[in-house]
């Protein structure tokens, strides 16, 4: 109980340090403790916190990203065609003499039909961003299970602190 009562002073300071601020009241402690009863089980808070980490969701949505890189590479290595044409606007000068007049001056130009066939030959830029995106894909699936293993541990050590401060009220 001394040890308790010398260490109120210094904790007091302590505590106006960190807000930065001199009490002007002393604190008020209460005379019993209040408990608060856990609302759900343990199982089921480790449900709702891996159902709304917002890094678990990030890790998914890494993953979707990467699924559509898998998909746009596989496009990639797709013979393309195009189909097409060529109009350019040919402004007429206006810098010439009259005796110099220029046949079809100021005449716009079409250019039809364009017809072009890619044929990709050499497919391993192609297979390598399949497979860069596959590599992606599942290093992103083991740091989302190293990230749930995280979270489960430090549920358990909050939940094994929490049991612990039930004891100590009981003890105390």
């Amino acid at each position: 109980l001394a040890y308790l009562k010398d260490s109120r002073i210094p904790l007091l300071t302590e505590f106006e340090e960190l807000l930065n601020e001199e009490l002007q009241e002393p604190l008020g402690f209460p005379d019993s403790l209040w408990e608060e009863q856990l609302l759900n089980e343990k199982s089921i808070l480790l449900e709702m916190i891996l159902a709304e980490n917002p890094r678990l969701e990030q890790l998914e949505h890494q993953a979707r990203s990467f699924e559509e890189q898998l998909t746009v590479a596989k496009k990639m290595g797709l013979p393309s065609f195009t189909l097409g044409g060529t109009y350019t606007n040919i402004a007429s000068r206006t810098d010439l003499d009259p005796a110099m007049a220029l046949p079809d001056n100021g005449q716009d130009a079409f250019i039809f039909p364009q017809i072009g066939i890619r044929v990709p030959l050499y497919r391993k830029k192609y297979k390598a961003l399949r497979q860069e995106a596959i590599l992606q894909q599942e290093a992103v699936q083991l740091k989302k299970e190293n990230l749930e293993n995280e979270l489960e541990t430090k549920l358990e050590q909050l939940y094994r602190d929490y049991v612990d401060a039930v004891r100590n009220v009981e003890l105390y």
